[in-house]
């Protein structure tokens, strides 16, 4: 038994040290790349998972036509099924894995190091998404911004990709700051005299707040799928 479990052992580590060896080829190769400065720029890609990404997209920049091929390739872009009078949007299940497991990290840790991208994380989860949802729309915001980087040669930049912030948007996120809806015009009879008109008036509701999708013009690619309208009938979150 001590034999069979010191040859286990012998194995294990001999296991972990190619893996480490190969982590570090896979770091020197990755740094000799052309696309190296774009990708590392972006919060929460560092050397391997940045070169993991890679592997996935490829460096031809042919291969998607635009953003939206790339993240639907990547699964963060959710299906809409419209039938009728009925809209149901849910997650995409035909994707590439590795790569979406990439991307979730991805979201994970620029979520943790990154006070636009935890406010963006934040605000989606008041509008109602689940942890996964909205990592996946962080995840598709932020694959959208590196698309567009990598076709023009620019590094990340925070304030192009973010450029709605509050004092303390890591923490303190006000929604009202950045989904405020319009003031709603009063009915002309609703300011009328006593018996002028003596029909009842309902007040004219305001308007819904929309859910945000950033279109900064420099350094992001808009997400466009998750719709920043209200579904004629009951949707299904993309849990």
């Amino acid at each position: 038994m001590a034999v069979q479990a010191l040859a286990l052992l012998a194995t294990l580590n001999a296991t972990c040290a190619g893996i480490e060896q190969l982590g570090q080829a896979t770091i020197e190769a990755f740094r000799q790349h052309a696309d190296h400065q774009v990708i590392t720029s972006f919060p929460g890609l560092g050397e391997i998972s940045g070169a993991r990404l890679l592997a996935e997209i490829g460096d031809d920049r042919d291969r998607f036509t635009d953003a939206r091929a790339l993240n639907a390739y990547a699964g963060s872009a959710p299906v809409t099924r419209a039938s009728g009078r009925s809209t149901s949007i849910t997650r995409r299940l035909i994707k590439n894995n590795r790569l979406a497991a990439v991307g979730f990290t991805w979201a994970f840790m620029a979520m943790t190091n990154s006070p636009s991208a935890r406010a963006h994380y934040t605000r989606r989860r008041t509008t109602g998404d689940g942890h996964p949802s909205a990592l996946r729309h962080l995840f598709n915001q932020m694959l959208g911004q590196l698309h567009h980087c990598l076709h023009t040669g620019e590094t990340y930049d925070e304030t192009k990709a973010f450029p709605i912030q509050t004092t303390n948007a890591a923490d303190n996120y006000d929604l009202s700051e950045v989904c405020t809806p319009p003031a709603s015009t009063p009915h002309p009879a609703a300011t009328a005299q006593p018996g002028e008109n003596s029909l009842p008036l309902k007040p004219t509701p305001s308007s819904p707040v929309h859910s945000y999708t950033s279109t900064p013009s420099d350094c992001s690619v808009s997400t466009h799928w998750y719709s920043s309208t209200t579904a004629p009938a009951a949707s299904t979150s993309p849990e």
